[in-house]
């Protein structure tokens, strides 16, 4: 194994130069404490070593100028844009769903080194030309606002450098003019000697400033390279240091064997399912030995997965090594934000009087931070359902135990004006509870920087008076704006242990074993963010960083890690998920077919995850049935059990609790997931049925509902989704195959009325309700199972319950074998259509009911159904003693409540 550092300490050893007359600038801190490590290793006198810098230190310094975070961007560059655009400015809200764009595009602008008078000519041109110079007829109104937002542009990007060089702030490219700058000075003097190592991809003004001094015999620049991707021209991995060696700046540093001509094996794990992976890694780590694990790094392309990946980690490996940043847009605390405003959202007011919902109270007193920060409540004397007076609320002493707890009660209760104070005054109490805990978990870490930013950003808040009038539900989308651009950095030293990191913070350093996990498709590389206000042939002129620059790093970094490495292992899921996703990495691809054909001593080993031995670990997701946790259960069996709470239990007992004990929601990608996609077709069909509702279907009838289908599934999809983008992406996709399967059945119906078959539609999503007895051997309970029909009709004199799936269904999903608990998990669709003829057999007077599923996909197919028959008494007897056995497993105090590792579609983690 080559080792990159190593060879850049023997380097600036065998100069004739003072090591403290180095200033050595490396990617991460990580590469800087190894070099150093490297250097130490190799004197034998005291001595001053090197300065260490990253490249954003050394850009401080040079221009004097301090990095401002994503929130003082955002808040500055709103004030420059209301400054200049006035009345046709948006609220603050709409301003923060694309800032993020326009801050983007002037950071690029700035970092190219381009001069902006000209450009920004460019592109308001190009915009006149495009948009407007071929229309005869007036402007709109809404054309003139566009047209004044871009000739707006060039002066917005003026005031937000002129506010930030102002508080002697600046982003990144904004820097970079700066250093840029000074450098140029004739006054500008350095002593120190520049060591670049490491880097890969320069802006156009990061080269210039090297250069200068490369030059100037002031800076040594040299990259880690290997001979295989770098004389390859079609390598996307050499492009940068291809330019770099173009433009004579620095050195190729190439391993002694390319990857082209080197033994090592590589080793291709597949897994089913996304979160799979994380057991799949679990498995190949047990497979080392503690010497081997010494010398590993496992890398995470997909970040999300780092705290799956720690609670499956073998029990000798609990505290692993972790450098890599974490985001706070999936964080328990944000979670918990979104729990809090859920009451204020649907809180009932008029000029009297307020009234909160008690079960959406509920839900965030049981949320884990809520749990976490201690609510001191007695759930037993809490009110469970319905909605109650905020001023009864107000005066229970039950809210009264804990400062934080009374303080929450008088932010649901207050008014817009007094918003931003109420939470500010939430945040500061929350800080003081946070700010020492006993163990620093990452859910804890993540809480005090987002805590830290909301008091932030709430500040910044209140100088705009618009805020006062944005509805509760605005309002917390600009919180979550706000956390969205945190993050919490874990930065681990070296230890003679496991190594996890993100893909970033591996640069410049070499592992001899390396787990790479998620080499997937638009995971790795990442999917580029191509939105810009710049068009592509302004971005391409004036070479500003497109795709192919983003996928070039991703595959520099990827080729970079393996070129040190002699045992590679690459773990990725074959799991299509939402419509996407699912595919091979293309350097899996690359590895199989182009590295392989060149390089006949590499190995390639595929395994799956069924053939991966199981790491013996003890999960820290298990919850224990206290007295607590059987009443949480119990008031749910007594309130409303539904058929997909018992499925949930019988697939992932431990995702059952997360999602129907503690309710707790999953966190929002901003894209339409398959239970919003499900709802958003239960409810389009229907609203086109309740017109028709206890009358024979005509073939008039169902063409009527076809030509209202479309405008009515666009109308429920705005109002389900509240905001998302609807008119482009993958949600575009959804909503395109929504109404596809929506005239897929209503054609189906439309030729079984033209077959003569007489329909009658006696109900649309009805309410079936049916109590079981239930003897434990302390109680006894009554347990209300509840479920909602898609529709009831009759068909040629046969009831029907219909149920609408989205996607497809096998007849051997409705075929019971038994009535064991074992047999029936098999068969969820079962469960749920036997359930649905237990309940309504109580209050339709049939002989026969049919439940049927109507797979939307393919509505003609037949098979997918179950009679009842009220007569056979001993099959409706086995069913209830299926129903019994799952709800005392469920009340059991001796059953721990764990995850199911089998369970693929589990989403908590």
């Amino acid at each position: 194994m080559s080792d990159f550092l190593k060879q850049m300490a023997d380097k600036i050893l065998s100069s004739n130069n003072e090591l403290s007359t180095y200033t050595v600038i490396s990617p991460t801190r990580r590469a800087s404490n190894r070099l150093k490590k490297e250097l130490t290793a190799q004197l034998s006198t005291t001595t001053w070593l090197p300065e260490f810098l990253t490249i954003n230190q050394w850009l401080e310094r040079l221009s004097g100028l301090a990095p401002a975070d994503n929130l003082e961007l955002k808040f500055t560059c709103y004030n420059a844009y209301i400054e200049v655009m006035q009345a046709n400015a948006q609220g603050i809200s709409e301003f923060f769903s694309w800032c993020d764009i326009l801050i983007r595009d002037f950071n690029d602008i700035e970092g190219q080194l381009i001069d902006p008078k000209p450009f920004f000519k460019e592109l308001t041109d190009y915009t006149e030309i495009e948009h407007f110079s071929f229309l005869t007829s007036p402007l709109t109104e809404k054309q003139e606002r566009y047209r004044s937002f871009w000739n707006a542009i060039p002066k917005i990007h003026e005031k937000f450098n002129e506010a930030l060089l102002k508080e002697g702030l600046a982003y990144t490219g904004l820097m970079l003019r700066e250093a840029f700058k000074n450098i140029s000075s004739p006054d500008f003097k350095s002593n120190q000697r520049l060591f670049v190592a490491g880097f890969n991809a320069f802006s156009h003004a990061e080269t210039r400033l090297l250069k200068h001094f490369q030059d100037r015999g002031e800076a040594e620049v040299f990259y880690d390279t290997d001979g295989y991707y770098l004389d390859q021209p079609e390598n996307h991995a050499g492009v940068f240091i291809r330019r770099n060696l173009k433009n004579k700046l620095g050195e190729a540093v190439s391993t002694k064997q390319p990857l082209s001509e080197r033994a090592f094996d590589i080793e291709l794990c597949e897994a089913a399912h996304r979160v799979d992976q994380a057991q799949v890694v679990a498995g190949l780590l047990a497979e080392a030995n503690p010497e081997e694990l010494r010398d590993t790094v496992l890398v995470l392309a997909d970040e999300s997965l780092l705290i799956p990946v720690l609670d499956k980690l073998p029990n000798s490996l609990k505290k692993p090594n972790i450098t890599m940043g974490i985001g706070l847009t999936d964080s328990t605390f944000a979670s918990w934000i979104e729990s809090l405003y859920d009451v204020t959202i649907h809180k009932i007011t008029n000029e009297s009087e307020s009234k909160l919902s008690m079960e959406k109270i509920q839900v965030f007193l049981n949320h884990p931070f809520s749990q976490f920060l201690n609510t001191g409540i007695d759930f037993e004397k809490l009110e469970k359902t319905g909605f109650v007076k905020s001023e009864l609320l107000e005066v229970n002493p039950l809210f009264k135990a804990e400062k934080w707890v009374e303080t929450v009660l008088g932010f649901w209760m207050c008014s817009r004006d007094k918003r931003n104070e109420s939470l500010s005054q939430l945040l500061n109490i929350l800080a003081t509870i946070v700010e020492n805990p006993k163990s620093p978990t990452i859910a804890i870490l993540q809480s005090q920087k987002g805590i830290s930013l909301l008091i932030r950003g709430i500040k910044q808040l209140q100088n705009f008076k618009e805020q006062e009038h944005l509805s509760d539900n605005i309002h917390l989308q600009l919180l979550m704006r706000i956390l969205s651009g945190g993050s919490i950095d874990l930065l681990g030293e070296p230890q003679d242990t496991l190594q996890i990191m993100g893909l970033l913070e591996t640069r410049a350093l070499a592992f001899k074993r390396v787990i790479i996990c998620g080499v997937n498709e638009d995971t790795l590389p990442a999917k580029p963010s191509l939105d810009s206000f710049i068009p592509f042939e302004i971005r391409n002129h004036h070479h500003l960083p497109g795709k192919k620059e983003k996928e070039a790093v991703y595959a520099y970094n990827f080729y970079r890690l393996i070129q040190h490495a002699e045992h590679v292992k690459l773990v990725y899921h074959t799991d299509k998920g939402d419509f996407s996703g699912g595919e091979k990495s293309r350097y899996i691809h690359q590895i199989e077919y182009d590295l392989k054909r060149v390089n006949s001593n590499l190995k390639i080993v595929h395994r799956h995850l069924d053939r991966i031995k199981t790491a013996d670990y003890t999960s820290e997701l298990v919850i224990e049935k206290t007295p607590e946790v059987i009443a949480k259960i119990r008031e749910h069996l007594q309130t409303k059990l539904s058929i997909s709470s018992i499925n949930r239990y019988l697939d992932d007992p431990l995702d059952w609790y997360y999602n129907y004990i503690l309710r707790l929601r999953e966190p929002d990608t901003g894209e339409i997931n398959f239970a919003t996609f499900g709802n958003i077709v239960h409810e389009v069909l229907e609203n086109l049925y309740i017109p028709f509702k206890g009358k024979v279907l005509k073939t008039d009838d169902l063409k009527q509902m076809k030509t209202m289908s479309e405008a009515l599934l666009e109308q429920i999809t705005r109002k389900i989704v509240m905001g998302k983008n609807i008119d482009t992406g993958i949600n575009k996709i959804h909503l395109e195959t929504a109404k596809t399967l929506i005239l897929n059945y209503l054609n189906s119906e439309l030729k079984n009325i033209e077959k003569g078959q007489i329909i009658t539609c006696l109900a649309t999503e009805e309410l079936l309700n049916r109590t079981l007895k239930i003897r434990t051997e302390s109680e006894n309970i009554d347990v209300n199972f509840t479920g909602s029909a898609d529709k009831i009709q009759r068909r040629d004199g046969v009831l029907e319950i219909l149920d609408y799936k989205s996607g497809n269904v096998d007849p051997k999903d409705l075929k019971i074998k038994d009535f064991t608990v074992e047999s029936m998990t098999k068969v969820p669709k079962a469960v749920q259509l036997m359930t649905y003829n237990w309940m309504a057999s109580e209050v339709y007077p049939d002989q026969k009911i049919n439940s049927r599923i109507i797979s939307m996909p393919a509505p003609y197919k037949g098979d997918l159904e179950i009679l009842f028959d009220k007569s056979e008494t001993e099959v409706l007897g086995n069913f209830e003693e299926f129903l019994r056995t799952v709800i005392l497993d469920m009340l059991d105090p001796d059953k721990l409540i764990e995850k199911n590792i089998a369970f693929e579609y589990a989403t908590y983690e």
